[in-house]
């Protein structure tokens, strides 16, 4: 057998693969009937003025509802998501090689959750497990949208990292240290995040902090932002007796920032093989974001801008990009 016909049946087997992974999502959702809330994640560097580096990502998650236990008084809730996130290099007219930039990379997973929360805290485990390469689809996914909205084609995509299985596993902490009430309902709260992740994807320890001042805010903090469960959202039933004008509507605006120490990142470091384009990634990252929240019961929005420092020792200049996300909840 041919070098080419291997090749193309390992392609096959792993879309194949995806496609096992959705249709497994998929049923599990519809013979789920306890799912508790929908959030969809966007996250793209268009706002930040680009269309590069890390240049999108999509989550879609499903919230199961949650339980509590007689002697205890944290709630715990299941998550499921299926999400993507894409990378390119700066020069997308490019066909060769562009040596001293990241190399394209598509990222297609599932990730399961188990999550307890508390009036200021949440604590979660998150299994992630997908694949990067061709078998991700994000040349597919991109080439559509720079389509449909009339954009240049990137041309340097057949020198993307081949497939590969990825998976990481991450433990992570979100906890409200202080809170400082105001009049009219108004409030400031300070938090903190740790995040702990291992796998070939992403092995790294992150620290991080999240100020938020605003109206009739909620405990049980949680990063409104791509890999991270969804914060709590009044539900639409309990306040359907009351009239629009009686039902709570919360408001605060964000900023924060975190460190991240970074031992392994697959989309910098290249393929396990050895093959594929690599470059020289920083050990340090930092981020800083800016944003606001808006909830009622049933509905959640919250958009942020953030900040990330150099990933890699031959970028020049960090990069930005805004992250969205709507959540919504019977």
């Amino acid at each position: 057998m041919t070098k080419n016909a291997v090749r193309l049946m390992k392609r096959y087997f792993l879309r194949g693969t995806v496609f096992l992974q959705a249709a497994l999502f998929a049923s599990t959702l519809q013979a789920s009937r306890e799912i508790d809330s929908f959030t969809l994640r966007l996250e793209n560097d268009a706002p930040g003025g680009t269309d590069s580096r890390y240049t999108a990502g999509t989550e879609f998650e499903f919230a199961y509802k949650p339980w509590s236990k007689t002697d205890d008084n944290a709630r715990f809730h299941n998550t499921l998501a299926l999400g993507q996130l894409i990378f390119t290099p700066d020069d997308l007219d490019a066909i060769n090689v562009v040596e001293d930039d990241r190399p394209y990379a598509g990222w297609s997973y599932l990730r399961y959750g188990q999550h307890r929360s508390t009036a200021d805290s949440t604590h979660s485990w998150q299994l992630t497990l997908g694949l990067v390469g061709p078998s991700s689809f994000a040349e597919d996914i991109q080439r559509a949208v720079h389509e449909l909205i009339d954009d240049r084609m990137p041309l340097g995509w057949h020198n993307q990292l081949s497939d590969e299985f990825g998976y990481a596993l991450e433990r992570s902490r979100n906890k409200t240290r202080y809170t400082w009430q105001f009049g009219n309902e108004r409030s400031l709260q300070f938090s903190e995040n740790t995040r702990v992740s291992l796998g070939n994807i992403d092995s790294s320890l992150s620290q991080g902090f999240q100020i938020r001042l605003g109206k009739r805010q909620l405990g049980g903090p949680s990063p409104d932002r791509l890999g991270s469960p969804a914060r709590y959202v009044d539900s639409r039933a309990k306040y359907r007796h009351l009239p629009q004008e009686l039902r709570p509507k919360r408001f605060y605006w964000i900023l924060g920032g975190k460190s991240s120490y970074v031992a392994q990142n697959l989309f910098l470091d290249g393929n396990r093989n050895g093959k594929s384009h690599s470059v020289t990634r920083n050990p340090w990252v930092h981020e800083a974001e800016a944003g606001f929240a808006y909830s009622k019961p049933g509905f959640k929005l919250s958009f942020l801008m953030v900040y990330r420092s150099e990933e890699f020792r031959e970028q020049v200049g960090g990069q930005s990009f805004g992250s969205l996300s709507f959540t919504f909840r019977r």
